[in-house]
């Protein structure tokens, strides 16, 4: 019985190889070319600044913690404090109370 041939890919690094076929499919889509680590980032500012909960994209990015969430993106949800204050204000005063200010 003949040896399979050596498969390349087995001997260079997971990263390397998964890396040369996120270009190529980049590539193909005719996307802006990004780094895996770069679209990661991408997504999550996407996700967090369109309204997505960061709990939410905590679950998805597979962080263990919302802690780590928070620590890396917390900054791009600054506006939920003038969101919750405008929630709040509706909740106890009516839709006119802002109105009246």
């Amino acid at each position: 019985m003949a040896a399979s041939p050596p498969d390349p890919a087995r001997h260079l690094p997971q990263g390397i190889t998964q890396h040369q076929g996120h270009r190529q499919a980049i590539k193909r889509l005719g996307l802006p070319e990004h780094t895996p680590h770069g679209l990661r980032h991408k997504w999550t500012t996407v996700t967090l600044t369109s309204g997505v909960s960061i709990r939410e994209v905590s679950r998805w990015l597979g962080h263990r913690s919302i802690k780590v969430t928070v620590d890396q993106y917390g900054h791009l949800t600054q506006d939920d404090h003038e969101r919750c204050r405008q929630v709040v204000e509706v909740a106890v005063c009516g839709p006119t109370c802002s109105q009246q200010a």
